[in-house]
């Protein structure tokens, strides 16, 4: 083997890399546990409260030490690996930024009765339509009023300086459309400044591109209402004058005075104690932090003679100075700010600053020496509170650039908003020293620029020490309240943690199950060669888990994903199967065992290349085009492809060659007697047989289509649209009676209900006021539900406790929702995503096989599996086994059509490969010599597929049921196609070739 200290050195640097990544996730837990710890009572009741308070104790404080490199609990909750909603509860949100206000106010909130028309006809059509909100307003107000242009509507004094009445309409277009872009940039630095300062762990926002939707994922979200307010709330920018430290001196003293006297006084009252707990008892943890840096200051200064508590006591300094760095300027590393924020929000403190306001900068700055700190700044914010400017004076502000070249905003106010900032910056420029104004945006400074002189005219630049980008987010920010972007909820999941536990407890089952029964079989099949094929997956799995831990990759482990080991598990022993087969082969025909193993490697890495990139195309149009959940799934599959690559060809061979380095061929078998009776199978003819599975394959996708015309799809709530609830109750409920009684509640609209995993849980969807998305619509719809509940089970109560199940209570473990419009794209991207895929596996396989015909065949196939398995689902709810179609069925289409191509591929590359040889020209023989060559492959791979998706099916829970199902159907019709269907159909479209039988020649073999 070529190159294998370099497979070594790169296997050993992947290893430590996903140690290293991983550890962060066993620190986090660690944490989690020792807060549960303290806040567990004697009776094993934890109190959240308690647990919370030492989590946000611990915030901002190192946690864990890497060779000298400090992590705070922060930094590694941002570095663990993150945990879908599904597997620990939270709420995922979706929301899309209205255009429609924001058209209305750059036309200047027109009452032209054709421009009010063409909103109202746009939104009509955006319910049946994929095309932009702007898109369809300006197409519906040219179709109005062939002859009008819009600069008639849109030159107003909103948009001077950008559209005038001589402009075309190309050029109002653009504007508008630019306008309705930054409107989402503007929202989503909002939301993801708000996300930062909610105090949950690694919320996760994004853009979704071409939609302006942003999306949301807040794990551990335990109060739906107060995340609504948060993100749906106004943006809130003002201006305040800086107000310099040196002149609230007075305050700031008092201030000090009034905590180091609470110091003295804590310990007095401890005097009696061992020193150790009076200094446990005497500091509180801002304290212990105040004494510990001062103390490390006294001794960089050659001071040891004070300890840092006496330090505290006798130069009577507060952790509010002791704690800034440098002193007196009240910049505060991360980990303190927490014991500042003590301080500064207490009333007495409040009180004795009066007039000012303590607030702090929106993100940590390094010093010179690089050390990251937050800056505190003190504002002037008056008697009342109010501001005396805000941001409903800005009229434009974007990223320009200084005398210096230098990234600068430059913002433009309205005549009010001129007057009253000509009178601010005067103020700041006539103080000693220079004054400063800050721009606070929902309570954090973004920036507080010196003002040099009076700005008479309301035209500012604000320039400083700006990356583009940071220029960019202050001019968003700006312009936070000069156009209104209100945005609404579209689509909405909410998950319990008690049901999270339960998921994850059915995903870790799976996975153990899974791997077990692999080991097992492939023990069983392979001898040692199946224990370092064991090793090998046991890589894989490895590297799996720390590259999805790795940050920058942004992404969760989800039960989608979870899934997606599980079915990698399966698939990543075909490429054992395919090399220790062809070992085999070669050893068959003579070769020695060092020998063998060599060929066999060699001749099944261009097969192996083939089937995994196919199965990654699939994977890859999955990622692109899919959302929420599968997206998850495609990042697991990808990853898995290319790790299970890497440890099957490179990682085993190590092992392999390693066991056999002194040609002792009893320390490496590939062979058992399962393995011997296996072989001792006669040939089929499968080529002959073709017509007749056409016949039967056909037979039963015409029957399964017949069923779905008159039943339909059992759709979920991600393709119809519509809200769902997750309901559980101590006893056995009757779904069929539930429905009947529920519909009344809902106003006879569309309801189902069905169990969910067992008879005591229901899944609860309805289309009861599906195209209102407000908040007020999704309280009504949840209200009619529990009241009809309640109606139905006379005593019992609605409880938002997800773990309170009696005779009284009944809970909603989750809950989702998913508007019209959001389905039309889910359905849409679904479509997408498995045409792009058919079309780029026949590009590819054209490419290798340089003929369309096996394109042809091979697509032909995965299409024939596609309809099989919709057929299949069809007759499985004839027959009253109702499987949900979902966004995960999608996942399982796209994941069977990469596997069935996996096999077909497979089968092609032998084809290729004895056609190669020359020795015969019966297509049909060298076809089915091909098929039943790579039969045994086949089958073992199917085998141990089925295997894993046998436990999904058993152990994967009701989330997980469908989309197992699909895989099990998939799986086995995917195999039967590439036998039955592929080859065959290469054979009857390939016009020139002889297909008749002739004189039967010995089969080639390289020595």
């Amino acid at each position: 083997m070529q190159n294998k200290g370099f497979i070594i050195v790169l296997a050993t640097v992947i290893t430590a890399l996903c140690l290293f990544y991983l550890s962060f996730t066993f620190v986090s837990n660690g944490v989690r546990k020792a807060a549960e710890a303290s806040a567990t009572d004697a009776t094993g009741i934890v109190n959240l409260t308690k647990k919370q308070t030492y989590i946000d104790s611990v915030w901002n404080k190192p946690v864990y030490n890497f060779f000298g490199i400090e992590y705070t609990y922060k930094e590694v909750k941002d570095n663990e690996l993150s945990l879908g909603l599904d597997l620990q509860g939270g709420m995922h949100v979706t929301l899309e930024v209205s255009p429609i206000d924001i058209i209305k106010s750059l036309a200047g909130n027109s009452t032209d009765s054709s421009f009010i028309r063409a909103i109202n006809t746009a939104r009509q059509l955006q319910k049946n339509s994929q095309d932009s909100y702007t898109s369809l307003f300006f197409k519906a107000f040219k179709d109005a009023n062939p002859g009008k242009k819009l600069s008639d509507i849109f030159a107003n004094a909103n948009t001077k300086g950008r559209i005038s009445i001589n402009d075309n309409d190309e050029k109002v277009i653009s504007v508008v459309n630019e306008e309705v872009e930054n409107a989402i940039d503007r929202s989503y630095t909002i939301l993801r400044n708000r996300l930062d300062q909610f105090g949950t762990s690694s919320p996760n926002i994004q853009r979704l591109p071409g939609t302006g939707r942003i999306q949301i994922e807040i794990p551990g979200a335990d109060n739906p209402q107060r995340v609504r307010k948060l993100l749906q709330g106004v943006a809130r920018l003002e201006f305040w004058d800086v107000v310099d430290p040196s002149t609230i001196n007075a305050s700031l003293m008092a201030i000090n005075d009034l905590i180091v006297k609470e110091q003295k006084a804590k310990v007095k009252t401890t005097e009696s104690k061992p020193a150790a707990e009076n200094l446990a008892d005497a500091l509180s943890t801002e304290q212990e932090n105040a004494a510990s840096e001062l103390e490390k200051k006294l001794a960089a200064a050659g001071d040891t003679t004070l300890s840092g508590l006496d330090s505290l006591q006798q130069l009577n300094v507060s952790p509010l100075f002791a704690l800034s760095n440098p002193p007196g300027y009240f910049r505060y590393a991360l980990k303190d700010t927490a014991a500042v924020n003590k301080i500064i929000k207490r009333d007495d403190v409040r009180n004795i600053l009066r007039t000012v306001g303590a607030y702090w900068g929106n993100k940590p700055e390094k010093d010179q020496a690089g050390n990251e700190a937050i800056q505190l700044y003190f504002l002037n914010i008056g008697r009342n509170g109010k501001a005396k400017l805000t941001g409903e004076v800005i009229t434009d502000a974007r990223l320009s650039s200084d005398e210096y070249a230098r990234p600068a905003v430059s913002m433009t106010m309205n005549v009010p908003g001129t007057k009253t900032w000509a009178k601010m910056t005067s103020e700041a420029a006539g103080k000693s020293p220079r004054g400063s104004i800050a721009i606070v945006l929902d309570n954090v400074v973004y920036s507080a620029p010196f003002v040099q002189n009076e700005i008479p005219n309301g035209n500012s630049q604000i320039s400083g020490n700006f990356t583009a980008e940071e220029a960019k987010d202050l001019a968003n920010v700006l312009k936070a309240g000069s156009l209104p972007a209100p945005t609404r909820i579209v689509e909405e999941a909410i998950v319990g943690p008690t049901l999270g536990q339960v998921a994850a407890k059915q995903g870790l089952i799976s996975v153990i199950c899974g791997l077990g029964l692999v080991v097992i079989f492939m023990v069983a099949y392979y001898a040692k060669g199946g224990l370092v094929a064991n090793l090998a997956l046991l890589f894989n799995i490895f590297f799996i888990l720390g590259i999805l831990a790795q940050p920058a990759l942004g992404t969760a482990l989800t039960l989608p994903g979870i899934a997606g080991i599980v079915l990698t598990m399966g698939m990543a022993v075909d490429a054992n199967v395919l090399i220790y087969e062809r070992i085999k082969e070669e050893m068959a025909h003579g070769r020695k065992l060092k020998d063998a193993i060599s060929t066999g490697y060699s001749r099944a890495f261009a097969t192996i290349f083939d089937s995994n990139l196919t199965t990654f195309i699939t994977g890859f149009f999955l990622f692109i085009l899919g959302q929420g959940p599968i997206k998850g799934f495609a990042i697991t599959l990808m990853i898995g492809i290319a790790t299970s690559f890497f440890s099957a060809v490179y990682i085993s061979r190590v092992f392999i060659e390693w066991m056999t380095r002194n040609g002792d061929e009893s320390k490496i078998s590939f062979d058992t007697p399962i393995a011997r009776l296996v072989k001792k199978r006669r040939h089929f003819d499968f080529i002959k047989n073709s017509r007749l599975a056409y016949t039967i394959s056909g037979s039963i996708i015409v029957l399964g289509f017949a069923l779905l015309f008159f039943q339909g799809l059992n759709l979920g709530v991600d393709f119809k649209g519509g809200r769902s609830y997750v309901v559980s109750f101590n006893k056995p409920v009757n779904a069929t009676e539930l429905k009947i009684d529920l519909a009344k509640s809902f106003g006879n609209q569309g309801t189902e209900v069905k169990n969910y995993g067992s008879n005591n849980v229901m899944k609860v969807t309805t289309s009861y006021l599906i195209d209102d998305d407000s908040d007020v619509a999704d309280e009504n719809v949840k209200k009619a539900l529990i009241s009809g509940l309640e109606a139905k089970f006379p005593g019992m109560k609605y409880s938002e406790n997800d773990s309170q199940i009696d005779d009284q209570h009944f809970t909603i473990g989750s809950s989702s929702k998913v508007g019209a419009t959001v389905a039309d794209d889910i359905k849409n991207s679904a479509w997408k995503a498995s045409l792009f895929s058919l079309l780029g596996i026949f590009v590819y396989i054209l490419i290798r096989f340089r003929k369309w015909q096996y394109s042809a065949g091979a697509i032909i196939a995965t299409v024939h599996d596609t309809l099989f398995v919709f057929a299949a689902f069809a007759i499985a709810g004839a027959l009253g086994l109702s499987f949900e179609v979902d966004q995960v069925f999608v996942a399982a289409i796209l994941t069977i059509i990469g596997y069935s191509i996996n096999d077909t591929v497979i089968i092609f590359d032998r084809i290729r490969e004895y056609i190669g040889f020359g020795t015969s020209h019966d297509r049909p023989k060298i076809f089915n010599e091909a098929i039943n060559d790579t039969l045994s492959r086949t089958v073992i791979t199917a085998g141990t597929t089925l295997l894993v998706v046998i436990v999904l099916l058993i152990f994967g829970g009701e989330v997980l049921r469908g989309f197992a199902f699909a895989l099990l159907i998939g799986i086995v019709v995917g195999t039967f196609s590439s036998l039955f269907i592929a080859a065959p159909v290469v054979l009857d479209f390939d016009n020139d070739s002889e297909n008749k039988p002739q004189p039967e020649a010995k089969k080639a073999v390289v020595a």
